[in-house]
């Protein structure tokens, strides 16, 4: 076996995680072995800094079939069915190389789901750029919706929602997260843990090249400030061979009996296979002169690393090889034996029949913990004095026309939003709606999360970030049932960086917790920042709501003039940290934290008013407040809403409460009688009519109306 002949902290592991590895071993190291150990030990697969407290979410539901360590979390839906989601970041490729960075991230989400034996379903999407209208800004937006475009409509998934933000932060470390989910009777639910001695490892997909090798470890520090020369680390995607993946894979799954499986993501083959066998606790001998390649050239190291696309890795019995071969085989796939299981715990690695490496699976999977050194204190920001006063007219065309608030039509009018027959309702407004199949139970789906939020506070705003998520598929009339989640931060090795992952890993365990909503998954993407400029907090939420008749959701028919306009649940009490405190130039404040009372009574009310068609339209009250949620309903709907109201202060028309909503119904009575009920504070304040404007009464300002076409000028800025 070929000894060693590099220093292995050149390959970016620390001295003492050297030293920890070879008394593992009882030995000096391979290259080979030192060369998978940094990747497998790298932060983005072993979640060096964050796997202890991760510990801390909730993770137990009654609906959870699967949950964190799976390819991805698998929920109950009822009548034999269930829905697989996770998202994952896509950062640094994305900061490299815009299109191939995000369609890759695109692509290797939906391998996740089809890991667990869930047919891809709906894609959804959360972008992260520096201010919009800066050369670098533009292309990587224009890159990265590009190459969503490009693999999510070729692949045959829709893209059916998502979120965008400007920050300055993310100037050059944009984020790019990527959501997938999918459906899947619960017989086919499969997992990834190898076993059965003398079973076989079945390659599946495309031929392995040099691109992506070392994708992982870069996605595991800083950005340099010369990332263009890291490209050749981007994968290259092709999403018509991925279409032919999840067929062939799905077929061979109904049909043979499969024992594990897993998609080859970071780290490759080696990530892969390791994987699969410390779960199930046994080991493998792989032969790397199997492995088809798309260069002859390329060195073990590089064969087992390589981050190519569109590959995944089947476990079978000897017997049972052939026929998935012809089955992949029919449909332009490559399948080819690569190794099979040892039932001794190590993996060895040949190549014509010479043996490279042999090291323990354990060891590959059982990183050692990094140190996390927390800055003490509370970080959030003050309290100030809130604006008084001011031309609401005005405001709200300024607020409508910033750049968080604007119009993303023309982002997810790209995208491909039906096909596949399972879109119920299109992105546009709050959460998409999907069904599993006809006749069958569904989902709404959402992903959010406001970093204006997180910049004031790194708890308040996780909190909030899943009360967001979860307000938005309970205005389809869907129950959270749960999440997963992408923590985007700077780097770990920063205590104030520290502190902000401890805060927002703590504030979604409170909001999950006090919302009885369950975490299935996720992953931790950090060391987001460059030239000493870290990005804010970003605990993105990707949030799943049942609906047993998605057919009936709530938005599925169109409101008609003369239905009634409700405000559900508690307004705002204050205007720190909203977008209108920025529009006013009020020094930065934390948000007001989650009203889980409020929230619960409401996320109780709208699925029940909704199953029961008491309401046609519902939306959550959010960035840039009361005012700005009526515009969105008319710029949606196209139809008109009239108001009066109340109040005139700033804190009610443009607050960001966390347990507010706006229901449009045709039968105000019986909403109010559920309402009461249930404990939620109802007001009516006006209705919907025919023409497409905003027509707004208040007791300080005279009335005044806003044509749909003035409202479209302001939040029609071209993003692309």
């Amino acid at each position: 076996m070929p000894l060693n002949t590099v220093d292995p902290t050149t390959l970016g592991l620390r001295p003492s995680e050297c030293e920890f590895a070879r008394r593992q071993a009882g030995r000096e190291l391979s290259d080979l072995e030192w060369a998978v150990l940094s990747v497998l030990w790298s932060e983005h697969c072993a979640y060096k800094h964050s796997r202890a407290l991760l510990s801390r979410l909730p993770r137990e539901g009654e609906r959870v079939l699967a949950g964190p360590g799976a390819g991805a979390g698998v929920l109950d839906i009822g009548e034999g069915w269930a829905v697989a989601a996770k998202v994952e970041s896509h950062n640094h490729p994305s900061a490299v190389e815009p299109l191939q960075g995000a369609a890759t991230g695109i692509g290797g989400i939906m391998r996740d789901v089809l890991s667990m034996g869930a047919r891809p379903a709906a894609f959804l999407d959360s972008l992260r750029f520096g201010m919009p209208g800066t050369g670098r800004t533009d292309y990587l937006l224009r890159g990265v919706v590009a190459g969503i475009a490009h693999y999510g409509n070729c692949v045959g998934v829709p893209t059916v929602g998502g979120d965008l933000y400007f920050h300055p932060s993310y100037e050059r470390n944009p984020l790019v997260n990527a959501m997938c989910v999918g459906f899947l009777r619960h017989e086919q639910l499969r997992d990834s843990a190898a076993s059965g001695e003398g079973n076989r490892f079945l390659l599946l997909g495309a031929r392995t090249g040099r691109d992506g090798i070392g994708g992982a470890a870069f996605a595991s520090v800083t950005l340099r400030e010369d990332a263009a020369e890291d490209r050749p680390r981007v994968q290259v995607g092709d999403p018509f061979l991925g279409k032919l993946l999840i067929e062939a894979t799905l077929e061979i799954l109904a049909c043979e009996p499969v024992v594990a499986i897993q998609d080859l993501g970071a780290g490759g083959l080696a990530g892969a296979l390791i994987e699969m066998c410390a779960k199930g606790g046994v080991g493998a001998e792989v032969w790397l002169e199997r492995v088809p390649l798309r260069a002859a050239d390329l060195a073990p190291a590089e064969i087992l690393l390589s981050e190519s696309q569109e590959r995944m890795l089947l476990l079978l019995p000897p017997a049972s090889i052939p026929a998935a071969q012809a089955t992949a085989q029919r449909l332009g796939i490559i399948a080819a034996e690569v190794g099979e299981v040892r039932a001794d715990g190590e993996i060895a690695v040949t190549m014509g029949g010479e043996l490279l490496s042999r090291l323990s699976a354990a060891i590959y999977a059982e990183a050692p913990m990094a140190p996390l050194a927390p800055a003490s204190g509370n970080a959030d920001a003050p309290v100030p004095a809130e604006p008084q006063g001011g031309d609401a007219r005005s405001a709200l065309l300024a607020l409508l026309a910033r750049p968080n608030l604007s119009s993303r039509a023309g982002i997810y009018g790209t995208y491909d939003q039906d096909v596949g027959l399972r879109t119920v309702v299109r992105p546009g407004l709050d959460a998409a709606v999907l069904r599993a199949a006809p006749g069958a139970p569904g989902v709404a789906v959402a992903v959010d999360q406001t970093p204006r939020y997180c910049e004031r506070s790194a708890r308040i705003g996780a909190s909030l970030a899943v009360c967001e998520a979860a307000r938005n598929v309970a205005a389809r009339g869907a129950v959270p049932i749960g999440l997963t989640n992408c923590l985007n931060l700077g780097s770990p090795e920063r205590p104030e960086a520290a502190r902000e992952l401890v805060d927002v890993v703590d504030g979604i365990a409170e909001a999950a917790n006090e919302l009885g909503i369950p975490v299935t998954g996720g992953n931790v993407s950090l060391y987001n920042e460059s030239g000493g400029l870290a990005i804010v907090p970003t605990p993105v939420i990707g949030m799943i709501g049942h609906l047993p008749d998605p057919e009936r959701a709530i938005g599925v028919g169109s409101p008609i003039p003369g239905m009634r306009v409700l405000l559900l649940g508690q307004p705002a009490d204050r205007l720190a940290g909203s977008e209108f405190a920025e529009l006013a130039g009020v020094q930065p404040a934390a948000p007001a934290p989650p009203d889980y009372p409020a929230l619960r009574a409401v996320l109780n009310l709208l699925p029940a008013a909704g199953a029961a068609g008491e309401i046609a339209l519902a939306h959550d009250v959010a960035d840039g407040g009361l005012l700005v949620a009526l515009a969105e309903i008319v710029l949606h709907t196209g139809l008109g809403v009239s108001v009066n109201l109340a109040e005139a202060t700033p804190r009610y028309l443009f607050g960001e409460p966390s347990a507010l909503f706006i229901a449009v119904t045709g039968d105000p009575g019986a909403v109010l009688l559920r309402a009461a009920a249930l404990g939620v504070r109802v007001k009516e304040i006006g209705e919907v009519t025919q023409s497409a404007q905003l027509v707004v009464g208040m007791p300080t300002e005279p009335l005044w109306s806003l044509e749909r076409a003035q409202l479209q000028r302001a939040v029609g800025r071209d993003l692309l």
